[in-house]
């Protein structure tokens, strides 16, 4: 799971943080209402019996674009 917030003020403050646009095509395929930055810092592992309800999901475009970005995460 990625960490998402309506905060897009500063973005990108992190080089792995990723600005998607509400009206846009991959907006709208996620379900956003408000334009939001995904914060790929901010990994979480999560037991699927603790999600209650979801609210969107990533298209693979979007899910292909946070790729180079997972990388920087490990290199030192």
């Amino acid at each position: 799971m990625v960490l998402m917030t309506s905060k897009t003020r500063h973005v990108p403050g992190h080089r792995t943080e990723l600005l998607i646009i509400a009206a846009s095509p991959a907006g709208q395929l996620a379900g956003l209402i408000f334009d939001s930055a995904v914060q790929g810092h901010n990994l979480l592992t999560v037991d699927r019996s603790f999600i209650r309800r979801t609210i969107g999901t990533m298209p693979t475009e979007m899910m292909l674009a946070l790729a180079p970005m997972m990388i920087l995460l490990i290199q030192p």
